[in-house]
């Protein structure tokens, strides 16, 4: 500090300015005149060559002395202006005035040397110091536990801060874009940042974990994460001119401002290996899967649920729902899904149950086929297969089934109707009887009667063995109704984002592009993915421009599941994206 004490017309009134005798352009620093009693009126000079940012700022302390028995209270009046260099050179500070029971009081004038940044300040401290703080006193560390991990592979993001000073708290941090990657959050349960104490570089640390994220690299190659930038408050110590055994019980403290800046991260991402097997949906993880059926043996109409468990570690909420095989006799409804997922240091993991409830509406003897789960396992390099149990449900005839069978509707949710005939009985009570003599048969009522009922039952049987025919073939039914069921999911979005529920809004969203896909070009959603799906539906005449729109918004909500605040338009937007795509669609195909 460069200071001296001037005295004006009294020796015991003391007017002192103080300051840094050197500073870095750009970095804001403290300028301090200090009364040891209560004046007003004060005039500080022009601060050429600094910015004002605050002040003055007025803070009154008292000290105790105690000498040869007796006692002596003195106070301290500190105005604290807020100034920031602009450019190199050497200023100098003008004394400033104050007004002391009628009495003009002047301080000292300061010489102030400003540095470029990267340079030495000429007190043997960095020029990245602020009020005597050095780049080795207080910095942070962006980390990640891979520097090579595999595409979609988990990847654990820190930021830490490192100090030997006192924080009083962080005012403002920049966290980067992080392009290229999907993320999720680890959340703080504590509310507070979490102390410890660390050994880096032969010194002794305070490191406080600022932020954490799991990261999934969408792509290979070189990705670069940009630097973190925080503004924080270090508390220091007020220095003072004399010093007796009772100043540290009085002594004040200031909030000094300081800028931070990490090192930036530069990851090398290995791309997935080539061949990838059938049915691959870019889950990289460690996972198992388990199985379960309520019974195998059910009557007609009864339901039986098939249960899907499948958990471990990775990106398991980018796994789109598996597809079983049912029999075609069989009534399908749309599976429940439930998340139990945790964001941890180790990444993604808990489970995702699916459940399949059917109902066979024939009887006989039917052959479920096991769930195949392809995965890729970072640690071990290689692509493996989970697969579920294989089931087989005989379904015997229940009560009143009729020989003649049901009429199938396999997409329809309705009851079965059962065709049949009641037997006629014989009428009885008042009849009315016509004379002998007056006979029907040969009139003209008579062939009317005759032949409408044949003709009729003609009309109908056509009409009805065309239904039949279209009723059996399950693809063309599919294809009448792809964009009526696509239009009632995207109604059960719509309810998920009257609740503000984010992730059953994109998902809901995610199920009804991808079964319209699947109903109406009559491909198994576990054939469809982002891979092929762009070559699928421009083979069948849909546009360039369409198809982008089309995968842009499979993008959108993918991503939306990870971080939703991050998608532009929100979820309003995307919904209003959806039905336009999906109607494009429906007129090209």
């Amino acid at each position: 500090m460069a200071f001296v004490a001037l005295s004006a017309n009294a020796e015991d009134m003391e007017f002192v300015a103080k300051a840094p005798g050197a500073v870095v352009v750009g970095n804001p620093f403290y300028l301090q005149y200090e009364l040891n009693k209560a004046g007003s009126n004060l005039r500080p000079p022009a601060f050429e060559g600094f910015q004002q940012k605050a002040g003055p700022t007025t803070q009154q302390s008292s000290s105790y002395q105690f000498i040869n028995g007796k006692s002596s209270r003195t106070q301290t009046f500190t105005y604290t202006y807020v100034l920031v260099a602009q450019k190199e050179g050497t200023y100098t500070i003008q004394p400033a005035t104050v007004e002391v029971d009628g009495k003009k009081l002047t301080s000292n004038s300061l010489t102030i040397k400003v540095v470029a940044a990267g340079q030495s300040t000429g007190n043997g401290q960095e020029s990245g110091s602020q009020a005597g703080i050095s780049s080795r006193d207080i910095f942070i560390r962006a980390t990640v536990n891979k520097s090579n991990p595999y595409q979609q592979d988990a990847v654990l993001y820190t930021i830490k801060l490192f100090t030997r000073v006192d924080v009083s708290n962080i005012t403002n941090a920049d966290i980067p874009e992080f392009n290229g990657f999907l993320t999720q959050d680890i959340e703080n349960k504590t509310g507070s940042l979490v102390q410890s104490v660390e050994n880096y570089n032969g010194m002794v640390y305070k490191t406080y974990v600022i932020q954490q994220k799991v990261l999934f690299p969408q792509r290979s190659g070189e990705i670069k994460i940009d630097p973190v930038k925080i503004s924080l408050n270090i508390r220091m110590r007020t220095q003072r001119r004399s010093y007796n055994i009772f100043d540290d019980l009085f002594d004040s403290y200031q909030d000094v401002t300081k800028q931070l800046s990490s090192n930036d991260i530069r990851l090398n991402v290995k791309p997935l290996p080539s061949p990838k097997p059938d049915g691959f949906q870019n889950l990289v993880g460690n996972f198992s899967l388990k199985s379960s059926i309520t019974s195998e043996d059910v009557k007609e109409n009864d339901p039986v649920t098939i249960k899907l468990v499948l958990s471990g570690e990775g990106n398991l909420k980018l796994l789109p729902t598996p597809e079983v095989e049912f029999p075609e006799d069989f009534e399908k409804y749309d599976p429940k899904v439930t998340n139990n997922l945790n964001t941890t240091l180790a990444g993604v993991n808990g489970t995702r149950s699916f459940e399949y409830l059917v109902i066979p509406r024939y009887g006989g003897d039917f052959k479920i086929p096991a769930v195949k789960i392809p995965y890729f396992d970072p640690k071990s390099g290689r692509y493996k297969t989970l697969s579920s149990q294989e089931y087989t449900i005989h379904v015997e005839k229940g009560e009143g089934s009729q020989t003649s069978g049901p009429v199938r509707n396999y997409t329809s949710k309705e009851d079965v109707r059962f065709l049949g005939s009641d037997i006629r009985y014989i009428k009885t009570g008042n009849l009315k009887l016509k004379p002998r003599g007056v006979f029907l048969f040969g009139s003209t009522p008579f062939w009317l009667l005759l032949v409408i009922p044949v003709v009729l039952y003609i009309i109908a049987l056509i009409l009805y063995r065309k239904q039949a025919k279209q009723k059996a073939n399950v693809a063309l039914v599919k294809n009448k109704r792809a964009n009526k069921v696509a239009k009632k999911r995207l109604k059960a979005s719509a309810d998920f984002m009257k609740k503000d529920d984010k992730e059953g809004f994109y998902e809901e969203v995610l199920r009804a592009m991808w079964g319209y896909t699947s109903d109406k070009l009559n491909i198994p959603l576990s054939r469809l993915n982002k891979d092929n799906i762009e070559g699928i539906l421009k083979e069948k005449g849909v546009s360039e421009d369409q198809v982008k729109e089309f995968i842009d918004l499979l993008n959108t909500c993918e991503y939306a599941r990870y971080a939703p605040s991050a998608v532009a338009g929100g979820m309003d937007e995307t919904y209003k994206n959806a039905v336009s795509v999906i109607s494009n669609m429906d007129n090209k195909l």
